[in-house]
């Protein structure tokens, strides 16, 4: 069926008029409404189409260049000189705008996020957001929640504690911190309980928590953040000192220790979407994920070191060796140190301090002493109740302490701290262990009290009006113990996690360029010595724009020896930035690759050689019949790779990587996936791998060390036909 002219007028007015309007909203609010737009483009692009499939256009301009003239213009052709010139045109406006709207992302933090910045040298690997999510499986299901333990009963606020046992039963119970209690020095405290009969009530005066007992196996704990006005007034002095007309900020660190940034994605699902949806997607704040944030290492203390100190572990553990923090002779040189730390610098920029850890850490009081000098802690409550509940560092994650685990104390205690010390500027940094749980069981429970948290913490500083950023950062990933998808698994465990969320309009203040310098260098390597510098530039936000050739920022910036490091808030990072130039070694290195090692290599002929002969000989023994599958006699190794192996590192462990012939079969290649790990590292590899080790000591710069070598993978890399039938391996010889 043809249409007359005037209904193709009519066609071409209402797609004009569409475009006009589509073109305002697409430069104004692109994101709010191009799906709807784009759906009515192709709908009417279909309609166009099928309705002149036998019409004829009058020029050779497309459609996006017509106006309302050419159009009354064409209205007027006699259809001859329509027949004449038919041309089956495809509105161009139609293909630009498909192509723009398909481009454009959803507006989401997730853990498969690309680096789309070419010019970013190191690129980090290209984790298997599958496989990762088979390896940190929640296992909720034998967790057994603390909030079932609702006896005794306890109230404790700012001015009484009352408490009682069931049926009048009687009970005990003490008051803390005491003050020979706060303090990092490990200890077994001897505890000094108090009588009662059935039930009391007492004054709580400065005490900040309680802890109960009315039988061997009913005890419970309450904590409190309790108001130091000293601090207060101290805080709010020295403010406004640095500007009169400051809008109070509350600066954050969650650390999530253990915990890389995949597994954060792929566990603390509820706490990832609540960023989304209430933080990501929301017109108030913005937040920030740094996809190449590189740990110091697979050891806890070397990150925080860098982070909260500026220091490297060599320089550190060279300062305080034969340094006793348990003595307090060494009181004052620990002070000292602290003289560095980040809370110590918040402290002097007129902030209320505040650290918590979920439990008491060996080494805290060797880096720091036994004291830390902030307004709050947490060490009097974990000194005490290392006595009463009788935990350790092994398995506090998942022990109750009352009502609640390590990290829900933690979290209230923060959430306390800001409540209280509304109207002058807050600091806090607070460690919660969970990744090192094998069952993933304590990261399970966490996610839903730290969603929880975070929105909290979000609606007192609504109520309030005042600024805050919240950082949720890692120290370095888990590298779980299983062989399976070991490469994802291997190099996870520097994927540390770093996500800021903030106020856009704090980002403003900062200066006009920190949003588009924050969004470049998500992109960017970035390590633990980047954020002790950032943190520093931070405590400056609530007096104004800090400029990056200030004398102020000059002077944060010399608190480290290396000039590559900088505030990812004041600087772009380089293109060309290696782990090296931010002192990480490469065995450490997200963006290490696999290298080549030479066939007449040493660690080839003692160690790689020797396991995969020792790995065909097992499989022709244990998966090979001979019929189907022939027997592997390995011929030459042709080419090997390494990736991260260090032997003078006790974390130096790495991967190689083998492709090897076969005799009598000149186009079979099987690649060899072997671990080599040293030391304390064979013991793993003899529990988790169904292949034999090989065990060899080499020369190292400390003296001979001994090395293992397991294969965690074979396969056939080449073309054959033996993959198609069901095999219990991957290297039949069919």
């Amino acid at each position: 069926m043809s249409f007359s002219t005037h209904t193709k007028i009519q066609y071409l007015i209402f797609i004009f008029t569409l475009l006009f309007i589509v073109s305002t909203i697409y430069l104004f609010s692109p994101f709010q409404t191009s799906s709807y737009i784009y759906n009515i483009l192709i709908s009417q692009e279909h309609i166009f189409n099928t309705n002149t499939s036998n019409q004829i256009l009058s020029t050779n301009k497309t459609l996006s260049y017509l106006n309302n003239d050419e159009i009354l213009q064409n209205s007027s052709r006699q259809k001859s000189e329509e027949d004449s010139n038919k041309v089956d045109v495809k509105p161009k406006i139609i293909d630009d705008f498909k192509s723009k709207f398909v481009e454009v992302k959803e507006k989401r933090l997730r853990a498969d996020e690309e680096i789309t910045d070419l010019s970013t040298t190191c690129k980090p690997y290209n984790f298997d957001s599958f496989g990762l999510k088979r390896i940190f499986d929640k296992k909720i299901e034998i967790f057994y929640e603390c909030k079932r333990n609702n006896m005794p009963y306890v109230v404790l606020n700012t001015t009484y504690v009352q408490v009682e046992c069931p049926n009048g039963d009687p009970g005990w119970y003490l008051l803390g911190p005491s003050l020979e209690f706060e303090t990092y020095k490990i200890s077994y405290p001897k505890i000094n309980w108090k009588p009662f009969m059935g039930k009391i009530e007492v004054e709580v005066n400065y005490y900040e928590f309680v802890m109960v007992y009315c039988t061997e196996f009913n005890k419970q704990s309450k904590v409190q953040n309790k108001f130091l006005p000293l601090a207060y007034d101290r805080a709010s002095k020295l403010a406004n000192q640095f500007s009169s007309s400051y809008k109070p900020f509350g600066m954050h660190v969650i650390i999530l220790s253990s915990l890389s940034r995949q597994q954060f994605y792929t566990t603390l699902t509820e706490t990832a979407e609540f960023i989304n949806t209430e933080i990501e997607e929301n017109d108030i704040y913005n937040a920030y994920d740094f996809l190449i944030n590189n740990g110091q290492s697979k050891k806890s203390r070397e990150s925080f070191i860098s982070m909260l100190l500026g220091k490297n572990i060599e320089e550190h553990l060279k300062y305080v060796k034969g340094a006793n923090c348990t003595k307090d002779i060494f009181d004052d040189f620990f002070k000292e140190i602290q003289e560095d730390s980040v809370w110590k610098y918040y402290e002097k920029m007129g902030y209320v301090t505040m650290i918590g850890f979920d439990n008491m850490e060996n080494d805290t009081c060797h880096d720091f002493g036994k004291k830390i000098n902030t307004d709050h802690s947490l060490a009097g409550f974990w000194n005490t109740a290392r006595g009463v509940f009788k935990y350790d560092s092994k398995d506090f994650t998942n022990k109750c302490f009352g009502d609640k685990n390590a990290h829900k104390i933690v979290l209230e205690y923060l959430e306390q701290f800001i409540r209280n010390y509304q109207g002058v500027n807050k600091f806090s940094i607070n460690k919660i262990t969970v990744g090192l749980d094998s069952e993933n069981n304590s990261v399970t429970v966490l996610d839903k009290n730290l969603k929880n948290t975070i929105y909290n913490i979000i609606q007192i500083y609504k109520n309030s009006n005042e600024d805050f950023m919240i950082m949720l950062t890692s120290d370095h990933g888990w590298e779980t113990k299983t062989f399976n998808n070991f490469i994802d698994n291997f190099i996870e465990s520097s994927s540390s996690l770093n996500i800021l969320f903030t106020k856009k309009s704090l980002i403003n203040s900062l200066g006009s360029q920190t949003n588009n310098i924050l969004s470049y260098n998500t992109q960017k390597l970035i390590s633990p010595t980047d954020w002790y510098l950032s943190l520093h530039h931070l405590a400056h936000a609530p007096y104004g724009e800090l400029q990056s050739s200030s004398t102020i920022y000059k002077s944060i910036k010399n608190k480290v020896k290396n000039s590559n490091f900088l505030s990812v808030f004041m600087e772009k990072i380089t293109d060309t930035r290696t782990c090296l130039d931010i002192d990480i070694f490469d065995h450490f290195c997200q963006c290490t690759e696999f290298e080549t090692i030479p066939l007449n290599s040493l660690i080839l002929k003692k160690g790689i050689f020797p396991v995969v002969i020792l790995t065909a000989e097992h499989l022709n023994s244990y998966y090979i019949d001979g019929i189907f599958c022939k027997d592997i006699d390995i011929d030459e190794i042709l080419e090997v790779y390494q990736l991260r192996l260090n032997l003078d590192s006790e974390d130096g462990n790495g991967l190689i990587k083998v492709i090897s012939s076969v005799v009598g079969f000149i186009n079979v290649r099987i690649e060899f996936l072997i671990y080599v790990g040293v030391e304390a590292e064979i013991e793993k590899m003899e529990s988790l791998s169904n292949y034999p080790v090989k065990r060899h000591f080499f020369d190292r710069k400390n003296g001979l060390v001994e090395v293992g070598f397991v294969v965690v993978k074979a396969r056939r890399i080449d073309e054959h036909k033996c993959k198609d039938k069901k095999m219990a391996h991957d290297v039949c010889l069919c």
